[in-house]
């Protein structure tokens, strides 16, 4: 399996509520990894504002613990050209926990 994508899985933790009740982001860690990048396909939809253009992704990296355990909502992929991707899905991979598959999608407009 050639991981031969360098990507950025980014983990932002669980936004907390600050002394003064207002909302305060949770931090941010950024992990650059390669990957293995498979084309998951593409669909048009035309909308009031223009057509949506929703792509989707699979990423394959080497199993580390922080994405193991990490919520779907926590999780987003920078690619190689800066695009920024949403997690829809993690799973490990059934060979003694050396890989983990990230599925994602990105809508445009």
């Amino acid at each position: 399996m050639p991981l031969d994508r360098r990507i950025t899985v980014r983990h932002s933790a669980p936004s907390t509520v600050n002394e003064f009740g207002e909302p305060a982001p949770g931090p941010i860690t950024d992990y650059q990894l390669w990957a293995e990048q498979r084309g998951a396909g593409s669909s048009d939809a035309e909308t009031e504002g223009g057509l949506l253009v929703t792509a989707a992704r699979s990423y394959t990296v080497r199993w580390f613990e922080a994405l193991a355990r990490a919520s779907i909502a926590e999780i987003s992929v920078i690619d190689e050209f800066g695009f920024t991707w949403e997690a829809t899905g993690i799973g490990e991979s059934d060979a003694r926990r050396r890989y983990i598959g990230i599925e994602v999608v990105r809508e445009v407009t």
